[in-house]
């Protein structure tokens, strides 16, 4: 007849054994997926860091270019100052006007027989009264229309820097929540594994204790008897 012992302590013995095999399993089984979640973080940091060193330099021209902005509309900036006459009169539109329109009138009073008399300064005096009378208005939309041209092209500048910064702050935020997933994942496959031991091992110690009440009930234990 089988000794009771041998195989109630085999039974015990194998329960633990197996307990023994599915913690190794458990461990194996979450170190890979802490390996996979440190691989995985590992790729987003490259990928993140490779993005913000491509975007850099939009963004450093758009700080250049708002740096730019702010030094010519601050008071006394180029694009901050009123049009004043000297504005005018370096207009190169109207002194075109004024040197060619003066030209063609010399050559006119000159062919006349009038060139140096008081007609002539009569009549460029005339001339030169109506083309600043006349050009005014268009020099001073040629000084506010240059400087609209130089505002906008900074401000465009600007704003793509500040729409990249803006967009990396959005990868970021990615990179931070992909990370902090992965942490998690990696967290709870190490919880997992110490939970799975835990039950194994107390599922060995439930197989020997069952077999120790098993024996004792078998009357085997020295100073017992059979119940």
């Amino acid at each position: 007849m089988p000794n009771p012992l041998a195989v109630f302590g085999g039974s015990a013995a194998a329960s633990l054994l197996g307990g023994h095999q599915a913690s190794k399993a458990a461990k194996k089984g979450a170190q890979a997926q802490v390996d996979a979640a440190n691989a995985a973080n590992a790729m987003e940091e490259r990928m993140y860091n490779q993005s913000r060193q491509d975007q850099m330099p939009w963004m450093e021209q758009g700080e250049t270019s708002l740096n730019q902005l702010a030094k010519l509309m601050q008071p006394g900036g180029e694009l901050s100052r009123r049009f004043t006459q000297q504005d005018f009169e370096t207009d190169p539109g109207y002194q075109f006007r004024l040197e060619q329109g003066n030209k063609a009138l010399m050559n006119a009073l000159n062919a006349r027989g009038l060139g140096g008399s008081g007609a002539m300064v009569k009549e460029a005096t005339r001339y030169n009264q109506g083309a600043a009378s006349d050009e005014y208005t268009n020099a001073y939309n040629r000084f506010i229309q240059g400087g609209d041209r130089i505002y906008n092209r900074l401000a465009g500048l600007s704003n793509t820097g500040q729409t990249t910064s803006q967009q990396l702050s959005g990868s970021g935020q990615d990179y931070a929540g992909q990370y902090s997933n992965n942490v998690g994942q990696a967290a709870n496959a190490r919880a997992s594994q110490y939970a799975a031991k835990a039950q194994a091992y107390q599922q060995g110690l439930d197989a020997l204790s069952g077999a120790g009440g098993t024996y004792a009930q078998s009357g085997r234990f020295p100073g017992m008897k059979k119940v």
